[in-house]
């Protein structure tokens, strides 16, 4: 098991990762904010069902090549603004093991299932984004249309699947459909997203917690 500590700003996310049946599994383990961890996969809620806190996974399969982020979810810190981050950090893990493993990612792909279809596409996107990934338009301009239909038909979860070409590969991409971009979902700004560097992994130990002090060990 390999684990990744990136600190992003005042956030810090773990996510390790392990060989699983062939392939590689990332999970995001822990989100801090400074010293203090906010949300971890280990630690469950206190409602019914005892979901954990988060569950946000991918999975790598070295022969196709290919991402497949499975899951991304938040049963606590919704709309906290930890969603793209997260999701790039986890992404960047993977592919810090196929340079690790001298292979090459060069597709992933999500399914979208929520009925908050447009913070989840923006923060799936974005996060592909982030790590060199263009989307394919053509899934763009699909999701536009379910997002009206699922408005005019009074629905309120919207499914899609997004596929993403890393563009440091060269892709044969269907012609985009000829249908323009519209403000839903801030589709439209997807072409003006600004891309900041993801930071480097630090180490491989994660957060220090603050020891406390013992104040019968002090000497005079």
């Amino acid at each position: 098991m390999t684990t990744y500590t990136f600190i992003d700003g005042e956030k810090t996310f773990v996510v390790q990762c392990k060989p699983k049946d062939g392939a590689q599994e990332a999970r995001v383990t822990e989100i801090w904010d400074k010293n203090t961890p906010i949300l971890q996969w280990s630690k469950t809620t206190d409602d019914e069902d005892e979901k954990p806190e988060i569950d946000i996974y991918a999975v790598w399969t070295p022969k196709s090549q290919h991402i497949v982020l499975e899951d991304v979810y938040f049963n606590t810190g919704k709309r906290e603004g930890h969603c793209t981050k997260t999701t790039a950090y986890l992404i960047k893990s993977l592919l810090l093991q196929a340079k690790k493993a001298d292979k090459d990612i060069k597709t992933a792909e999500v399914m979208l299932v929520s009925d908050d279809y447009c913070a989840a596409s923006n923060c799936y996107i974005h996060a592909f984004m982030l790590n060199n990934f263009q989307v394919d338009q053509n899934d763009v301009v699909g999701f536009q249309t379910l997002v009206n239909q699922l408005e005019e038909e009074n629905r309120s979860v919207l499914t899609q699947t997004f596929h993403f070409y890393n563009k440091n590969f060269t892709h044969e991409i269907k012609e985009t459909k000829q249908q323009q971009i519209t403000k839903k979902c801030k589709l439209n700004e997807l072409k003006n997203y600004k891309i900041t560097p993801l930071s480097d992994p630090v180490d491989n130990n994660g957060p220090k917690k603050k020891r406390k002090r013992n104040y019968f060990e002090l000497k005079f």
